[in-house]
């Protein structure tokens, strides 16, 4: 983290990842909420808290990573809300976020702007970006890596 390596580094070992699919389904005790996605694609979340948000991001054409005003923390944080918003399949408008801003347009997930008024002039291209984000979604998606994070987990305790 933080040299410039960093950024293709993670973008390798995410895609270095094998798929969830190929793990073993878990059972949960819990409801599940039936979806359907704009690719129309059916899927069932938890009825956590987490996947209402997912649920109610959806509608929205952009999710905003950064900040109208230029600081040191947006120059290379990673939200979470950055992939919260691929998972709801909203992709994503940087504004002063430069490591984020390098993920979302080496991946074709969103776009950078400089300025609100840049963001009005070129909302319409949120249609462009979203085909490639629910084309890619599942490659961002935190149940493709978790099990990693789990094996951490188990190592360290």
């Amino acid at each position: 983290y933080g040299t410039s390596t960093w950024q293709d580094m993670l973008i390798e070992f995410l895609r270095s990842m094998s798929s969830l699919d190929a793990l073993q389904v878990r059972e949960r005790a819990m409801p599940m909420i039936p979806v359907t996605l704009l690719g129309g694609d059916r899927i069932l979340l938890s009825s956590g808290g987490q996947n209402e948000l997912i649920k109610r991001i959806m509608v929205h054409d952009w999710g905003l990573v950064g900040n109208i005003f230029h600081t040191r923390e947006w120059e290379v944080a990673f939200p979470n809300k950055m992939f919260e918003y691929l998972a709801a399949q909203v992709p994503v408008v940087c504004m002063n976020a430069r490591e984020s801003s390098k993920f979302i347009e080496e991946n074709g997930l969103g776009m950078t702007v400089g300025s609100v008024e840049e963001l009005c002039e070129r909302w319409g291209e949120h249609e462009k970006f979203r085909k490639n984000v629910i084309r890619n979604r599942k490659e961002w998606m935190m149940e493709r890596h978790i099990h990693k994070l789990e094996a951490l987990y188990e190592s360290v305790l």
